[in-house]
């Protein structure tokens, strides 16, 4: 219905929360997909709860599929990070996603980390 709005999904759709009732959603992947697909205006936040079980797996290897996901969209993902207030640990939180970077192809990899979010600000005139 609003195909000039864009809509960053945060987390692409996880949380700590559910994760302390379980460990890693299923569906999530495919659906996220079926929306990438369906929604040119959708953009991806890969915030900290997304990293592990996601992203990474426990010995910090990056997971094939969500790789391949980025790959196949590479404009429509960022990083995030929920530090607020105190921002000390901002450069270690965002450092935790140098394995899944350093996976992508190199282009891809700088997409994700800032020129991204950057093409989603609004243009200054």
């Amino acid at each position: 219905n609003h195909p000039h709005t864009r809509f960053i999904w945060a987390h692409a759709g996880s949380s700590m929360e559910i994760h302390r009732h379980q460990t890693q959603m299923d569906f999530l992947l495919p659906v996220l997909t079926r929306l990438l697909e369906d929604y040119p205006n959708l953009y991806v936040d890969l915030s900290w709860s997304v990293l592990k079980p996601y992203l990474l797996d426990e010995q910090d290897v990056p997971r094939k599929a969500w790789l391949a996901l980025v790959e196949r969209y590479p404009t429509r993902f960022m990083l995030g990070s929920d530090v607020v207030g105190r921002f000390d640990s901002l450069g270690e939180e965002m450092d935790s996603f140098r394995p899944f970077l350093d996976a992508l192809p190199e282009d891809v990899a700088r997409r994700v980390a800032k020129d991204n979010f950057l093409a989603v600000l609004p243009k200054g005139k």
